[in-house]
Order: structure tokens, then C-alpha cells, then sequence
């Protein structure tokens, strides 16, 4: 079975930077005065977040219960939280051991990254149900 596209494949034959035919005969002709993708502007979308737990002991502690991640979009949710947040420390109980991140590709090994991986290489604290620290049953 083939996965359909989401969206249109950028169409070939296209000058350098142009991202579409209607977007060059547009420079060409009646936008012609204007630049082409020559300035960035940054945006923010503002979201909230709800921990799943906080201990009642280390209130800047969020617990964050993940069985399986959707997709890569939702775990760096969470990563984005702990930028705007460094006041509060997120961390996870995953529910089982080397589970994969959806969608990953495999590496040149033939394994894929897992929960563990994504979450040590962003700097996070995990734990299973049979390692949670005993301070936080409390």
C-alpha cells in the first residue's frame, strides 16, 4: 500500500527559489516590482500545557505519562514547553522500554531512535512504572 501525499510535490523545472509556476509567472509579470522571498519575519503561536502530575512535594516538577508519542510534533511540544519554561522541569514515565518513535527511519545500524533517545538527546529525565522515585508516592 502507497501513502498518499498530504500535499502537492514541488513542481520541477522551477528557477532557483521560486516555489510554484503561478509564483514565477506572477515575478515575471504583474508583481515584477516586488522582491522574491527576501526577508524572514519569526512568529509565535501561544499554547498552553497541562502536566499530567505534579508531585506535591517539587511543584516545578512536571510528570509527563507517555505510553507511545503520535508523532515527532507532539515530543517536541514538549521540548518548546522547557524552553519557554526553564523554571519548571518536565519528565516522563514511559510506559515500556525501547519503544520507537513514529515514523523514524532506521539508521545505518537498522535500529530507530526510541522515546529514550529523543528524550535523553534533549536533556529530559525519564523513568518506568518500576523505577519512579519512591519520594514521589508521598
Amino acid at each position: 500500500m502507497t501513502k498518499k501525499r498530504w500535499f502537492k510535490p514541488k513542481e520541477k523545472g522551477l528557477p532557483k527559489g521560486y516555489d510554484s509556476r503561478l509564483e514565477l509567472s506572477l515575478h515575471e509579470g504583474p508583481l515584477k516590482g516586488c522582491t522574491h522571498h527576501s526577508r524572514t519575519v519569526t512568529y509565535t503561536v501561544d499554547h498552553t500545557y497541562e502536566p499530567d502530575f505534579i508531585p506535591e512535594r517539587e511543584r516545578d516538577v512536571f510528570i509527563e505519562v507517555k505510553g507511545r508519542a503520535r508523532d515527532r510534533a507532539e515530543m517536541m511540544k514538549y521540548v518548546h514547553v522547557q524552553n519557554c519554561n526553564p523554571d519548571i522541569k518536565i519528565v516522563f514515565i514511559l510506559e515500556k522500554r525501547n519503544t520507537p518513535m513514529p515514523f523514524a527511519k532506521a539508521r545505518k545500524d537498522g535500529s530507530k531512535q526510541t522515546h529514550e533517545d529523543f528524550l535523553e538527546k534533549h536533556g529530559f529525565e525519564y523513568y518506568y512504572p518500576d523505577t519512579i522515585p519512591e519520594k514521589w508516592s508521598k
